[in-house]
Protein backbone atom coordinates (compact mmCIF):
# COMPACT_ATOMS: atom_id res chain seq x y z
CA UNK A 1 0.00 0.00 0.00
CA UNK A 2 1.21 3.49 -0.71
CA UNK A 3 0.86 6.69 1.29
CA UNK A 4 -0.57 9.79 -0.37
CA UNK A 5 -0.47 13.39 0.88
CA UNK A 6 -3.26 15.90 0.37
CA UNK A 7 -3.23 19.61 1.24
CA UNK A 8 -6.45 21.01 2.59
CA UNK A 9 -8.01 24.40 3.24
CA UNK A 10 -11.40 25.09 4.72
CA UNK A 11 -13.88 26.39 2.16
CA UNK A 12 -16.30 27.50 4.87
CA UNK A 13 -15.15 28.88 8.22
CA UNK A 14 -15.34 26.44 11.13
CA UNK A 15 -17.03 27.74 14.31
CA UNK A 16 -14.81 27.81 17.39
CA UNK A 17 -15.77 28.92 20.89
CA UNK A 18 -13.18 30.42 23.22
CA UNK A 19 -13.63 30.74 26.98
CA UNK A 20 -11.11 32.08 29.48
CA UNK A 21 -12.85 32.69 32.79
CA UNK A 22 -9.84 34.45 34.31
CA UNK A 23 -10.14 37.36 31.91
CA UNK A 24 -13.84 37.16 31.11
CA UNK A 25 -13.41 35.88 27.54
CA UNK A 26 -16.43 34.07 26.14
CA UNK A 27 -16.64 34.51 22.38
CA UNK A 28 -17.51 32.48 19.31
CA UNK A 29 -15.31 32.97 16.27
CA UNK A 30 -14.97 31.43 12.83
CA UNK A 31 -11.69 29.83 11.79
CA UNK A 32 -10.12 29.25 8.42
CA UNK A 33 -7.67 26.35 8.57
CA UNK A 34 -4.97 25.05 6.25
CA UNK A 35 -3.04 21.87 6.60
CA UNK A 36 -2.02 18.54 5.17
CA UNK A 37 -3.08 14.96 5.73
CA UNK A 38 -1.84 11.66 4.45
CA UNK A 39 -3.64 8.40 3.92
CA UNK A 40 -2.65 4.86 3.18
CA UNK A 41 -4.38 2.82 0.53
CA UNK A 42 -5.32 3.03 -3.12
CA UNK A 43 -5.33 6.52 -4.60
CA UNK A 44 -8.65 8.31 -4.16
CA UNK A 45 -10.03 11.61 -5.48
CA UNK A 46 -8.44 14.31 -3.31
CA UNK A 47 -11.60 16.45 -3.30
CA UNK A 48 -13.67 13.63 -1.76
CA UNK A 49 -11.08 12.88 0.90
CA UNK A 50 -10.63 16.55 1.72
CA UNK A 51 -14.39 16.90 2.16
CA UNK A 52 -14.38 13.91 4.51
CA UNK A 53 -11.48 15.32 6.55
CA UNK A 54 -13.06 18.77 6.79
CA UNK A 55 -16.40 17.24 7.85
CA UNK A 56 -14.58 15.34 10.59
CA UNK A 57 -12.47 18.37 11.51
CA UNK A 58 -15.41 20.62 12.42
CA UNK A 59 -16.74 18.53 15.35
CA UNK A 60 -13.14 17.81 16.34
CA UNK A 61 -12.42 21.52 16.69
CA UNK A 62 -15.66 21.96 18.61
CA UNK A 63 -14.44 19.33 21.10
CA UNK A 64 -11.07 21.04 21.35
CA UNK A 65 -12.72 24.39 22.02
CA UNK A 66 -14.74 22.76 24.80
CA UNK A 67 -11.43 21.54 26.24
CA UNK A 68 -10.41 25.19 26.52
CA UNK A 69 -7.68 25.20 23.87
CA UNK A 70 -6.97 28.60 22.36
CA UNK A 71 -7.23 28.53 18.58
CA UNK A 72 -3.65 29.71 18.13
CA UNK A 73 -2.44 26.54 19.85
CA UNK A 74 -4.27 24.13 17.54
CA UNK A 75 -1.18 23.41 15.38
CA UNK A 76 0.52 22.15 18.56
CA UNK A 77 -2.19 19.52 19.10
CA UNK A 78 -1.94 17.73 15.77
CA UNK A 79 -1.70 14.26 17.35
CA UNK A 80 -4.91 14.90 19.30
CA UNK A 81 -6.59 16.29 16.20
CA UNK A 82 -5.52 13.22 14.23
CA UNK A 83 -6.92 10.90 16.92
CA UNK A 84 -10.33 12.62 16.84
CA UNK A 85 -10.48 12.78 13.04
CA UNK A 86 -9.28 9.17 12.71
CA UNK A 87 -12.05 8.04 15.04
CA UNK A 88 -14.66 9.73 12.84
CA UNK A 89 -13.20 8.47 9.56
CA UNK A 90 -12.22 4.96 10.58
CA UNK A 91 -15.38 3.12 9.54
CA UNK A 92 -16.28 4.93 6.30
CA UNK A 93 -12.69 4.96 5.07
CA UNK A 94 -12.11 1.31 5.99
CA UNK A 95 -14.97 0.43 3.63
CA UNK A 96 -12.96 2.14 0.87
CA UNK A 97 -9.73 0.40 1.87
CA UNK A 98 -8.00 3.55 3.13
CA UNK A 99 -6.81 4.86 6.48
CA UNK A 100 -5.76 8.36 7.57
CA UNK A 101 -2.12 8.23 8.65
CA UNK A 102 -1.29 11.80 9.59
CA UNK A 103 -2.92 15.20 9.85
CA UNK A 104 -1.34 18.55 10.54
CA UNK A 105 -3.06 21.90 10.87
CA UNK A 106 -0.43 24.35 9.67
CA UNK A 107 -2.35 27.65 9.72
CA UNK A 108 -5.33 28.88 11.70
CA UNK A 109 -6.87 32.29 11.05
CA UNK A 110 -9.91 33.72 12.85
CA UNK A 111 -12.42 35.96 11.15
CA UNK A 112 -11.80 39.70 11.61
CA UNK A 113 -14.77 40.19 13.93
CA UNK A 114 -13.71 37.33 16.21
CA UNK A 115 -10.09 38.47 16.30
CA UNK A 116 -11.20 42.00 17.24
CA UNK A 117 -13.41 40.70 20.06
CA UNK A 118 -10.60 38.55 21.47
CA UNK A 119 -8.10 41.39 21.21
CA UNK A 120 -10.45 43.78 23.01
CA UNK A 121 -10.93 41.38 25.94
CA UNK A 122 -7.17 40.72 26.24
CA UNK A 123 -6.43 44.45 26.12
CA UNK A 124 -8.99 45.09 28.83
CA UNK A 125 -7.50 42.29 30.91
CA UNK A 126 -3.99 43.71 30.52
CA UNK A 127 -5.11 46.97 32.17
CA UNK A 128 -5.22 46.12 35.90
CA UNK A 129 -7.93 48.68 36.69
CA UNK A 130 -10.18 47.42 33.89
CA UNK A 131 -9.44 43.79 34.72
CA UNK A 132 -10.31 44.28 38.38
CA UNK A 133 -13.53 46.01 37.43
CA UNK A 134 -14.42 43.28 34.95
CA UNK A 135 -13.74 40.44 37.37
CA UNK A 136 -14.94 41.92 40.64
CA UNK A 137 -18.56 40.78 40.23
CA UNK A 138 -17.27 37.21 40.18
CA UNK A 139 -14.88 37.89 43.08
CA UNK A 140 -11.98 36.28 41.24
CA UNK A 141 -9.52 38.93 42.39
CA UNK A 142 -10.54 38.51 46.04
CA UNK A 143 -10.29 34.74 45.73
CA UNK A 144 -6.84 34.96 44.17
CA UNK A 145 -5.65 37.37 46.88
CA UNK A 146 -6.94 35.07 49.64
CA UNK A 147 -5.37 32.00 48.03
CA UNK A 148 -1.99 33.62 47.35
CA UNK A 149 0.37 33.31 50.30
CA UNK A 150 2.02 36.57 51.19
CA UNK A 151 5.74 36.48 51.89
CA UNK A 152 6.42 37.39 55.49
CA UNK A 153 8.79 40.25 55.99
CA UNK A 154 11.76 39.18 58.06
CA UNK A 155 13.49 41.43 60.50
CA UNK A 156 16.74 42.88 59.39
CA UNK A 157 19.82 42.03 61.47
CA UNK A 158 23.45 43.08 61.36
CA UNK A 159 26.14 40.43 61.18
CA UNK A 160 28.45 40.74 64.20
CA UNK A 161 31.38 39.33 62.20
CA UNK A 162 31.37 41.69 59.20
CA UNK A 163 28.71 44.34 59.89
CA UNK A 164 26.60 43.52 56.78
CA UNK A 165 22.78 43.98 56.99
CA UNK A 166 20.78 40.77 56.32
CA UNK A 167 17.26 39.34 56.45
CA UNK A 168 18.05 35.63 56.00
CA UNK A 169 19.32 32.96 58.42
CA UNK A 170 22.90 33.40 57.25
CA UNK A 171 24.94 36.46 56.35
CA UNK A 172 25.03 37.06 52.64
CA UNK A 173 28.55 38.50 52.87
CA UNK A 174 30.50 36.13 55.15
CA UNK A 175 28.09 33.22 55.73
CA UNK A 176 27.89 33.58 59.51
CA UNK A 177 24.66 32.37 61.12
CA UNK A 178 22.13 34.86 62.43
CA UNK A 179 22.73 35.53 66.16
Amino acid sequence: MSIHEVNFETQQPIPYHMVDMLIGLDVSINLDCKGIFSYEGPEQPAAELTADVLNALEPTLMLMSEMGLAYRGLPHYNSDTLAFVRQRLEEPWAERGIEIVSLAITEVEPDAKGEAAIKAVYEQASNPADAAAALSPMNFIDEIKRATPRPQQQEQWVCPACGCANTTKFCGECGSPRP
